[in-house]
């Protein structure tokens, strides 16, 4: 698959955009998006700690699944961005093997991106609860509720629980892990002094 070229808009803001590395928007994505993930991470571990019945428990699933949400729909923005401006990072001094799997790390990490607020939701949604952004819009129950049925025993409740809770969270711990061992691997093993460093935007030293 040939590389995109990089418009000429494009070069006019070379801070911004994404060239022979990633630009400061990106940056903005990567790092935002950590934050939000690790925050998410830890209401829902949080929330599995308290009392399935109970109002503290209930306002930490709000924000769970607000933030979760969010995620969503900020990678979707993400992944435009970077249709519009993709990244023609420098793989000379990277093995083949490197290549592939960097291509497939990225490629997993967006996806879990994208799957993992989605499966939350259609557990949410699944078991007819009302979800709330932010207490700010009501999502609109767009799943079907099976009559008589208890909200646990939904089947779109349990689609959504197993993969939100028995695959995809096992999948982005696995993917974190794999992650930083490549940072690991780039900025002590590899001899790049200087990586760390520039995934903040800051030059070499």
């Amino acid at each position: 698959m040939s590389v995109p070229n990089i418009s000429d808009t494009q070069m006019s803001h070379p801070r911004w955009s994404n060239g022979a590395d990633y630009g400061q928007v990106s940056r903005l994505f990567h790092w935002s998006t950590a934050i939000l993930m690790a925050a998410n991470v830890a209401l829902g571990l949080y929330s599995m700690s308290l009392p399935r019945v109970g109002a503290l428990r209930d306002t930490v699933l709000v924000y769970h699944k607000s933030i979760g949400m969010f995620v969503l729909a900020w990678t979707v923005v993400r992944l435009g961005w970077l249709r519009y401006s993709p990244a023609r990072l420098n793989d000379a001094n990277l093995r083949p093997w490197e290549i592939l799997a960097a291509r497939f790390g990225h490629a997993l990490l967006y996806l879990i991106l994208l799957l993992m607020p989605l499966s939350g939701l259609i557990m949410s949604i699944g078991a007819g609860r009302p979800t709330t952004f932010f207490y700010l819009v009501t999502i609109p129950q767009f799943l079907p509720i099976a009559p008589g049925v208890a909200p646990h025993d939904q089947y779109f409740y349990r689609l959504g629980r197993f993969l939100h809770e028995d695959v995809l969270q096992w999948v982005v711990y696995a993917a974190f892990a794999a992650h930083m061992a490549g940072v690991i691997k780039h900025q002590f093993i590899d001899g790049d002094r200087n990586f760390i460093r520039r995934m903040w935007g800051r030059p070499g030293g």
